[in-house]
This record gives structure tokens, C-alpha cells and sequence, in this order.
């Protein structure tokens, strides 16, 4: 019967079907690139494992969190699908209880649909899968991660996998609107009263109010925190929850909102009708709006977080470097800079292809998989750097000594109180003296002296080079004499610094904008389909008032107007999870640097606004169309 059903009705499970496809294609694409992200090859020298290590576990990580938010996304999307479509079978599911069918009868019917959509969307995941992989891999690529070192082949224990991972989320999705469904009893259903016409269930109550309360909290404690990373945090948790609360509560939230954008509607007959299916419809508005709800506070919430934390980075980056030119060389420039004149100080940075090693009192000393290591004069660098250590005293760093630096905030302990430096035939072990702070934008692991480094090494090593200009003299001048002797590329700080952020700013916006695309891509395959589905479901309502005057034209347009008033609702609610988030990173980074930081991404916000008005349109005008093709005197009948 559930094959049947799924035969019969097949427009009401595109949607579901679709969002498991691409759950379970994401979750193979990405264990497949994960598994092929193993150790670095043998034969390896130790720079190039270090850096095929610490490459190996950044593409860890963008596929762990693309396998968390696939999961995330699928379980939410299918479950809010799931249930607005059993809503609108709920007279189907009566007739069938009065035909003898038991409580125990139609959930076994519920989850025989969704065992069928879990096997079908395996099927169509593996291979939407293979394609998924190789948009991975040319994501990698363009992140400059080794996507050709990875041993990516597909093996048969995936098959088990995808069929886990489909037929899981879709019993997962179906199980909480099937157990709803079948205590609903048949006449109230059939009248559409009692306990069917109650949009706020329990769960929705539960749900939104328990996701209400932290992100509440999150948004409080965001805009008190004096600690720019605890403000990120909490916006994540602000976006997430947030989102979660309002799709949930919407039933309470759009009616009120949609009665207010309703007056704008009632000069015109048209709009008069669309405002009577925004009262009378509260559960399909609803459902139409949350998918909104967590597409735009999802997406603009994420990339609002990284524009912003970009801009605070080069905020930063001027605050604590003390120099007006930056010159980008190699490390046998440094000697030439040095020599132009009118430079007072040039402060070389130079990064070195070491590897480090962690003494450990009575155990042999510990490899570190991966580190960032650069070779600094020490006088020169304390000339430039206006960033206080956390622990230790930047007066102690000489030729003998060594400083762990923002990178090494997360990897090493604050109580390593020792390093061992290898780099070409050079060990070094070097005294801890100083801890700097985490910062916003990326930071060394390790800082060690020049002297320590063969001189070798260090003319070939990629070098920058902080100048400061000698008192009397113009930057612009001394800037032109760099440039003239060709020494490299010659910057001032705000365009070094600006170019820094730049270039780590595209690594990042692709892989947030990729996630992001991928929640906006469930998002609007749930957009559709509800409004498909809520339109599709209305024959009878359209035939009705075709029947009492209205044309067919005006009954479409009145659905279109109806979709997109909800449709700005939606776009409107989760643009204040989005701006909630975003005001409170906003205050974290004045907190810590001193002045307000916020980078809206506003072409998003309008991409992301006229892309949602477009879709819903042409969908709800398709359906509408359709809808209304049989006569009205047909559809019009009695309902029992």
C-alpha cells in the first residue's frame, strides 16, 4: 500500500526525495574524501609531510563540517516535509481510519512511505555521490589543498552507508508526523477541527521554546562578552537556535505579521483574496516561511561572521604592527632593504620549512603533525610588534631563545617551556620565553632567531619585511626607492594588510560559501515544495472562488501574492537571526580592538532576496496554474 500511495501521490515526495539524495550523495562524497586523506606518503621529506599533514586535516575538516551540516540539514528539512505533507493527507488518513484501518495500520503506512523514499534516495545519493566528489575536489583545489594527493576511490562498504544514512534520515523524518497523524481522531479530521486544526502540536512547542531560550541567552551573552572569540561563538549558537525557534514558532509569528502586510492588500480584490489565504492557511504560511527562517539567518548569519572577522583582521593587523611599508621577497632581499635609505628598521619575517619536536620531561620529545615556523631578528621584531605576550616577557627573546606565537594558542600548551627546531641539517633546541595571544587573523605557531637558521635556508625562504621609515624622511619616498631596486613587492601596511586578509578572506569565503550554498539548497528545496504542495493541495479552495466570481488568472495572482507575502515574512525573520548574530560579533570585536567591526555581505542579502521572490513566484504560479486547469463545478462538491 505505501508503494501504491507513493505511486499515486509522487509530487508530494519530490521534495523529501530530493533532500535525502543529496544528504546521503554529501555524506559518501565526503567520507570518500576524508578516507583519502590518510598519512602522508612514504619516502616524504619531513617539510613536505608537515605540510601534507596539516593540508590533509584542513580537508578533514571543511568535509566534517560538511557531513554535520548535510546530517543537520537533512534530518530538519525532511522532517519539517514530512510533516506539512501528512497534514495535508489528513483527510486521506481519516477516511482510511473509518474504513477500519487502526492506529497501528497507518503509522505502518506512514513508514512504509518513508522505508520507500530512504531506499530510493540511496539509490539516487550513490550516484548523485560520485559527482558530488569531483565538485569537492575542485573546491579543494581552488583552496590550493592537495586534491591530486588524495587516494579518493569508492568501496563497497559506502553502499551500506548511503542505505544507513537514507533510509535513517527518512524513517527519522516520517516517525514524529506518523505518531502525530495516527492519533489524530477521523471526524475532527475530516471537519478540520479539534485536535486537527491545532497548527501549535506539542513538539512545536517544546522545540521552538527550548531553542527560544538559548538562543536568547546566546544573544545576551554576545552582546556582554568582552572576548571577541566567545562573541563568534555565541553568534554561531545564535544562528542555529535562533533559526530553529522561529521556524517552530512561526504559526504564532506569521499570521500577526502577514495580518499587518495584509492591510497593504485590501484596496484590491486580488490582494483581498490573498490576505483571506494568509489568515485562513496559518500551518502552510508557516510551513513556506521556515524554510526562509533558516536559509537566510543560516546563510547570512555565516557569511556575515567571516566578512566580518576578515575586516577585524585587518583591523588588527594595523593596530599591532608598527611600520608604514611592508616589502614581500625572498629572504636575500632583506639585506638590500636594510641598506636603502631612509629605512630605519626592517624587521624580517621570514617562513621556514622546519619541523618542531615537543620535549617531554622523562618520554621521548613529540612530533608536532604540522607547524607554522618563521625566523624573526629579535630586536627588529620587537621594533615592529605591538602585541602583548600572554606569558613570559618579549624582552628576553634573543638569538638563544624562542616564542610561540598566535598559532600555537590552540596546539601547543602555555606550559611548554621548550622547543627542538629541525630545519636542513640544523637541530635546535630553544627556551620558551614568551606565549603570544590568539588573534583574529592567522599567526605563526612558532617564532624562532634568524641566527639559529642556515643562511641557505633563509635566502631562499619567503620573506616579509616590515619597514620603518627614518624620522624626517617621506614613506613615499623611501616606498619609491624600494620599488626602484627591486627588492620585491613593496606595499604600504593598509595595503599589505589589506591584501593579507584578501587573500585568506577568498580561502574562507569558498569554503563557508560552499556550506552555505549547501543549506540554501535544502533550504529551497523545501521552499518548493511546500509551496508547491500548499497550492496543489487547494483545489477545491481555488474552484470555490472561481465559482463565485473570480477569474483564473486572478485566483493564480492571488496565490502568487499570497507566496510572496510569505515569502518577505520568511526573508524578514531570518534576516533578525542574522542581524542578531551579527550585532553581537559586532560588539565582540569592539571589545577587542578598541573600535566596531560589521561587514555585511549585502549582495547576498539582495541575491538571496530576489532569488527566493523568483522561485516562489514561478512555483507558486506553476501550481496555481495547474491547479485551476480542471472546471470548478467539478472540484466543488460536498467534503463528506
Amino acid at each position: 500500500m505505501s508503494l501504491q500511495t507513493f505511486r499515486d501521490r509522487w509530487t508530494l515526495f519530490v521534495g523529501a526525495l530530493l533532500s535525502i539524495a543529496l544528504g546521503v550523495a554529501l555524506v559518501q562524497a565526503g567520507a570518500v574524501v576524508i578516507d583519502g586523506a590518510g598519512s602522508p606518503p612514504a619516502g616524504a621529506t619531513p617539510a613536505e609531510s608537515a605540510e601534507l599533514a596539516r593540508s590533509f586535516d584542513d580537508v578533514n575538516a571543511i568535509m566534517g563540517m560538511s557531513l554535520f551540516l548535510g546530517l543537520f540539514l537533512s534530518v530538519f528539512i525532511i522532517s519539517s516535509t514530512f510533516s506539512f505533507t501528512v497534514t495535508e493527507r489528513r483527510r486521506e488518513l481519516a477516511l482510511l481510519r473509518l474504513s477500519g484501518a487502526s492506529r497501528a495500520n497507518l503509522m505502518t503506512l506512514l513508514v512504509g512511505e518513508g522505508l520507500v523514499l530512504g531506499v530510493l534516495g540511496s539509490g539516487l545519493g550513490a550516484l548523485l555521490g560520485t559527482v558530488v566528489v569531483r565538485g569537492q575536489l575542485w573546491l579543494l583545489g581552488n583552496l590550493d589543498l592537495p586534491a591530486d594527493r588524495l587516494d579518493v576511490s569508492f568501496s563497497p562498504w559506502l553502499l551500506v552507508v548511503d542505505l544507513g544514512v537514507g533510509v535513517g534520515v527518512a524513517v527519522a523524518g516520517v516517525a514524529l508526523a506518523a505518531r502525530r497523524a495516527s492519533r489524530v481522531r477521523p471526524l475532527e479530521a475530516l471537519r478540520d477541527v479539534g485536535q486537527a486544526a491545532r497548527v501549535m502540536t506539542l513538539g512545536r512547542w517544546l522545540w521552538g521554546l527550548g531553542m527560544a531560550v538559548p538562543a536568547v541567552a546566546a544573544a545576551i551573552g554576545s552582546q556582554t562578552s568582552s572576548d571577541m572569540l566567545t562573541s563568534v561563538l555565541l553568534g554561531f549558537a545564535v544562528i542555529f537556535t535562533g533559526s530553529i525557534a522561529l521556524q517552530q514558532l512561526s504559526p504564532l509569528i506569521v499570521p500577526g505579521v502577514g495580518a499587518v502586510v495584509g492591510l497593504a492588500l485590501r484596496p484590491s480584490v486580488v490582494g483581498d483574496l490573498a490576505r483571506s489565504g494568509l489568515r485562513d492557511g496559518v500551518r502552510r504560511t508557516a510551513t513556506t516561511a521556515g524554510p526562509l527562517i533558516v536559509l537566510v539567518g543560516l546563510v547570512v548569519g555565516l557569511m556575515g561572521i567571516l566578512t566580518s572577522q576578515t575586516a577585524a583582521a585587518t583591523v588588527e593587523r594595523e593596530q599591532t604592527t608598527k611600520g608604514e611599508i611592508v616589502v614581500e621577497s625572498t629572504g636575500a632581499s632583506v639585506s638590500r632593504i636594510r641598506s636603502t635609505p631612509g629605512v630605519a628598521v626592517a624587521a624580517a619575517t621570514s617562513t621556514l620549512p622546519a619541523r618542531i619536536l615537543l620535549p617531554r620531561t622523562g618520554r621521548a620529545a613529540q612530533p608536532m603533525k604540522w607547524a607554522e615556523v618563521v625566523a624573526v631578528d629579535p630586536a627588529g621584531y620587537r621594533a615592529t610588534t605591538d602585541l602583548a605576550p600572554k606569558t613570559g616577557r618579549l624582552s628576553d627573546f634573543s638569538d638563544h631563545a624562542a616564542v610561540l606565537g598566535p598559532g600555537a594558542a590552540v596546539s601547543i600548551s602555555p606550559k611548554q617551556s621548550a622547543v627542538v627546531m629541525q630545519v636542513g641539517s640544523v637541530t635546535r633546541r630553544l627556551p620558551v620565553v614568551a606565549h603570544l595571544p590568539e588573534t583574529v587573523g592567522p599567526g605563526p605557531d612558532v617564532i624562532v632567531p634568524r641566527a639559529v637558521v642556515p643562511s641557505a635556508v633563509l635566502a631562499k625562504a619567503p620573506t616579509q619585511t616590515v619597514v620603518r621609515v627614518a624620522a624626517g624622511t617621506s614613506v613615499a619616498t623611501v616606498r619609491d626607492r624600494l620599488r626602484a631596486s627591486h627588492v620585491g613587492m613593496v606595499r604600504d601596511l593598509h595595503s599589505w594588510s589589506a591584501e593579507q586578509s584578501r587573500q585568506q578572506g577568498d580561502e574562507n569565503v569558498s569554503v563557508m560559501g560552499a556550506l552555505a550554498g549547501l543549506g540554501g539548497v535544502y533550504a529551497l528545496i523545501s521552499v518548493i515544495n511546500a509551496v508547491a504542495v500548499g497550492v496543489s493541495q487547494r483545489k477545491r479552495e481555488l474552484a470555490v472562488a472561481r465559482v463565485t466570481g473570480f477569474s483564473r488568472a486572478q485566483v493564480v495572482l492571488a496565490a502568487v501574492v499570497e507566496s510572496l507575502v510569505v515569502t518577505a515574512i520568511g526573508l524578514l525573520l531570518g534576516g533578525v537571526v542574522a542581524a542578531t548574530c551579527l550585532m553581537g560579533v559586532r560588539r565582540g570585536n569592539e571589545s577587542a580592538l578598541g573600535v566596531p567591526v560589521l561587514d555585511v555581505p549585502w549582495m547576498l542579502v539582495i541575491g538571496l532576496g530576489v532569488g527566493s521572490v523568483l522561485v516562489v513566484a514561478a512555483t507558486s504560479a506553476v501550481a496555481g496554474w495547474s491547479s485551476t486547469r480542471p472546471r470548478p463545478v467539478s472540484l466543488v462538491a460536498g467534503r463528506e
